[in-house]
């Protein structure tokens, strides 16, 4: 009786927050009528755990938008309390027992818009600006979840909560923070989000450029790993912006030797099919450049260009070129071989434009440095340089 008792005092103290959810305004205040008479509270309230929302017939969810389990338990228990009523049966220590605890983990369930839909819906409005300061403090409403949400729903509502509240690079701090404060707080939530986002691809990439350290916490499952530096990684579009999240994490995956070495090769090749450095190559820092040094980029793309690409003919392939090229003229080995294939080509191209531009650019860094040293190499292959062949010299067109 007490269990009906508190959800008849919520029904008629909770304002609904979605109305969507709920019947229309004269059944809604009607029921709410009932609620006040002594002789029709708990008839309501019973009748009101199995009844669905008349705005959707089709739609499964009753008004307090319970799981069906947790709606069974409460009928069983108000069953079991009419029987022990009219002698039908006997109430002991292990059914108060399983009643207390019945309460303490599905009482915050019942309430008008409880559940997932009504728990995503006071997420909404903590976020919305014009709701709610959206900074303000919002620990009390996570606390809410163990007691409102099932445990076989866990999915669905991360669902629903990363449509009202995005993660990804360009969220609002305030929502990064949620994730953030959900991730590292909570033990069994987090498994659960681990879960969830290792098979929501995108909603993973989203999360780890907008925090980078979530990768950690997937340290010992090399098939996610694996997704996110065979999959996520070389499939990115990589902006400044984005820059420190990449190193970041590209970083912990070599150092940590979570890409096995004979496939870091593979790798790099990904990041070079997909022109992953070519809008950031003049702003790279001096630890991502060391980074690609140390683990073989350069090498690979080395490889790459030689065994790819044609110095008499190939020009579509070299235009298409003129971002990464110039990022491997600047830190890349200048060997014979590599030297004589773009001298080549410099002196095949007939139409000038952003490739030589470019090329001549990245060898002009550091006072010219560079470009001395490509010379030095016709020089010793005895080939003409399309600079000139003096150290001396300034540069070519």
């Amino acid at each position: 009786m007490s269990i009906c008792l508190s959800l008849a005092c919520t029904l008629l103290i909770t304002g609904p927050p979605n109305p969507e959810l709920l019947p229309e305004k004269t059944n809604w205040e009607s029921i709410q009528s009932n609620l006040r008479k002594p002789e029709q509270w708990d008839y309501q309230v019973n009748s009101l755990i199995g009844k669905k929302s008349e705005k959707n017939d089709a739609n499964d969810k009753t008004i307090f938008l319970i799981p069906k389990t947790v709606k069974n338990d409460a009928i069983y228990f108000r069953e079991k309390r009419n029987d022990c009523a009219h002698g039908k049966d006997i109430v002991s220590y292990p059914h108060v027992e399983c009643l207390w605890m019945f309460i303490k983990n599905h009482s915050g369930k019942f309430m008008v818009n409880g559940g997932i839909d009504g728990f995503t819906q006071l997420v909404k409005m903590q976020f919305d600006p014009s709701e709610n300061d959206p900074t303000s403090d919002f620990t009390e409403l996570l606390n809410l979840l163990p007691s409102v949400v099932h445990i076989d729903e866990i999915k669905t509502l991360f669902s629903k909560l990363f449509n009202v509240v995005p993660m990804r690079f360009q969220s609002q701090d305030y929502h990064k923070q949620f994730w953030i404060y959900l991730l590292e707080n909570d033990e069994t939530l987090r498994g659960h989000l681990l879960s969830y986002l290792k098979e929501e691809l995108g909603k993973l990439e989203g999360f780890l450029f907008a925090y980078p350290k979530l990768i950690r916490y997937y340290s010992d499952d090399d098939s996610t790993l694996r997704k996110i530096w065979n999959i996520i990684i070389p499939a990115i579009n990589l902006y400044e912006d984005r820059m420190e999240s990449l190193y970041g994490m590209t970083n912990w995956l070599i150092l940590n030797q979570k890409i096995p070495k004979i496939e870091l090769p593979e790798f790099w090749k990904k990041w070079i099919n997909n022109g992953i450095l070519r809008w950031v190559g003049n702003i790279l820092t001096p630890e991502f450049v060391a980074l690609l040094q140390s683990s073989g980029y350069f090498t690979t793309y080395r490889d790459y260009l030689l065994r790819e690409s044609n110095a008499g003919s190939n020009y579509s392939f070299w235009y298409d070129e003129e971002q990464l090229l110039p990022i491997y003229l600047r830190y890349g080995d200048l060997d014979q071989e590599l030297v004589q294939h773009v001298n080549t080509i410099l002196v095949n191209l007939k139409s000038s434009g952003s490739f030589k531009s470019r090329v001549a650019e990245a060898l002009n860094i550091d006072g010219g440095a560079r470009l001395k040293l490509f010379k030095m190499q016709c020089n010793d292959l005895g080939v003409k340089c399309y600079y000139g062949n003096s150290i001396d010299e300034e540069e070519g067109s």
